[in-house]
């Protein structure tokens, strides 16, 4: 019987999560940008034109996913965000094993609990995008790396450079696992450690290493990995020796020099720009705490208070033991590829923070743990607060269903097009990509500065027979010379404006027609 329960209570958890994502997808609006870039390779790759396909997207392996599972899916949309949806389920099943391997069953279901419902894990299946594929990967592979440590069998080691590698097919990021998978191995037989481990780990690195070669040699049979982005791994990696990575920081500290003249009591010393350049990198690194706090969840910080609540007996949270290194370590170098990033780029976001922020959950379900152990003699105040850890980070998901997002105008204006447009004669220009998706004309003129398209001095108005500008209800535009508005269609406070060459069929739909007659599917 208490077997049963406990497969209850799994499956519970896993259909809370489902419920969860397709709450979103319900309510989900107009895909996001990038979607364009990924669906316009994958429609090559499905047509096996593969040599076309790496122009859009030069990293074939999403890609060519979204190819596979659009012949069950057809709509190139929707099977997009399931392939955002089935990853995030999945990902239950490492969070849980890394968890279990490092704590106990307790904590276990309480970091799978957390992953079902905190929305930085659900609000990615409304897009088409390679984050979850990426987050099952690397969560994967280092709890493969775990249950290696637990059984030491082959088959966990073999599971874990294969899925570092896929990692790193996904994002280019994921070369930081290739090497994390042997150094962790040579930590956690630190101990015994003699020369047969470390050619161990050399041979997973080596096997590593040959997977991924035979991998890029079989995409270069189809013309794909001509372009991959597998070299500015190591571009990255020599800048970093030579610092070289660092020019645009100083740069931007130069710039930040200059501006700094131009504020009051700018010679005078601790003003504002002069300690912000000078504490920079301490700055990026509060900014990215900041996005851990948030999506981690700020009731959590409660939750991490109780590890100090951990028996006598039991194993203490040190991070240089081997169990916690699986987690640490690996936390630690992604945080500080962030930094680095933010330092290059000026900016990070916080789908490059979403591994440090699902190594996190481990600690806090551990936690979470402790303090139901602690407060069982009261236990009312107990389920009081596991509400506040479980259920706000619940609530805080659906209230991103509830919302209406006031966009869908570019999705009706995209329907439009491709009913008015069936053949793909005409030759179209968009200023936003989201708008190419539901056309279907991913191979169409992008501009995201109009204006300068339509200048006198253009050959846009020559090469182009109707576009479809998206603009704020409060910006007015010129109609271009020789053109003139076909269709608007309104929603919120976007518009998107069609405009064709004079000549062409000057009918205006309105919002329900357009409605009714748009195409069905890309809902």
């Amino acid at each position: 019987m208490a077997f049963s329960r406990k497969y209850w209570v799994y499956l519970a958890i896993f259909l809370l999560s489902l419920a969860m994502k397709l709450m979103l997808l319900s309510a989900a609006s107009v895909v996001n940008r990038d979607a364009m870039v990924y669906i316009a390779a994958a429609q090559k790759f499905s047509c096996g034109m593969f040599a076309e396909g790496i122009q859009h997207y030069p990293m074939p392996l999403y890609p060519l996913l979204l190819a596979a599972l659009h012949l069950v899916v057809p709509d190139w949309i929707l099977a997009g965000r399931l392939l955002s949806l089935i990853p995030l389920l999945l990902c239950l099943v490492p969070v849980y094993f890394l968890t279990l391997r490092l704590f106990d069953q307790d904590s276990a279901r309480a970091a799978i609990l957390l992953f079902a419902v905190l929305p930085v894990f659900n609000t990615p299946v409304t897009g088409v995008v390679r984050d979850p594929l990426f987050l099952l990967c690397a969560l994967g592979t280092l709890a493969a790396v775990a249950q290696y440590n637990y059984r030491s069998t082959f088959k966990a080691l073999a599971g874990a450079v294969i899925l570092a590698v896929l990692a790193t097919l996904m994002r280019i990021e994921g070369v930081l696992l290739l090497a994390l998978v042997p150094a962790l191995y040579v930590w956690e037989k630190r101990k015994n450690f003699s020369t047969r481990y470390l050619f161990q780990a050399l041979g997973a690195l080596l096997g590593a290493l040959l997977i991924l070669a035979l991998t890029v040699w079989g995409f270069s049979i189809f013309g794909i990995a001509s372009q991959s982005r597998l070299p500015e791994a190591f571009e990255w990696f020599k800048g970093l020796i030579t610092l070289d990575i660092l020019s645009n920081y100083h740069a931007l500290m130069a710039e930040l020099k200059q501006f700094q003249q131009q504020l009051p009591a700018a010679d005078l010393r601790n003003n504002i720009l002069e300690s912000a350049r000078h504490y920079a990198p301490i700055i990026y690194a509060l900014g990215l705490t900041e996005i851990l706090i948030k999506e981690v969840f700020p009731t959590s910080l409660l939750a991490l208070w109780g590890l100090r609540f951990y028996s006598e007996g039991e194993q203490n949270i040190s991070a240089l033991s081997p169990s916690r290194a699986i987690i640490v370590w690996p936390w630690i170098m992604f945080v500080a590829l962030n930094l680095l990033f933010c330092m290059v780029h000026n900016f990070t976001t916080t789908r490059y923070m979403r591994v440090p922020i699902a190594l996190s959950l481990p600690f806090v379900a551990r936690g979470i743990s402790l303090w139901w152990r602690k407060l069982q003699p009261r236990k009312g105040l107990a389920w009081i607060l596991m509400g506040v850890f479980f259920i706000t980070p619940a609530l805080k998901t659906m209230g991103y269903a509830s919302k209406k997002t006031e966009d869908h105008c570019i999705r009706v204006a995209g329907e439009w097009v491709q009913q008015h447009d069936p053949h793909k004669q005409l030759r179209l220009l968009f200023s936003d990509r989201r708008l190419m998706v539901y056309a279907d004309r991913v191979d169409a003129y992008y501009s995201a500065d109009h204006a300068d398209c339509f200048a006198p001095q253009s050959d846009c108005i020559q090469t182009i027979d109707m576009a479809l500008i998206l603009r704020k209800q409060t910006q007015t535009l010129e109609y271009p010379v020789g053109f003139a508005e076909l269709a608007r269609f309104e929603s919120g406070d976007e518009v998107v404006v069609v405009w064709g060459k004079l000549g062409t069929d000057t009918s205006v739909p309105t919002m329900e027609e357009a409605h009714r007659d748009a195409p069905a599917g890309n809902e």
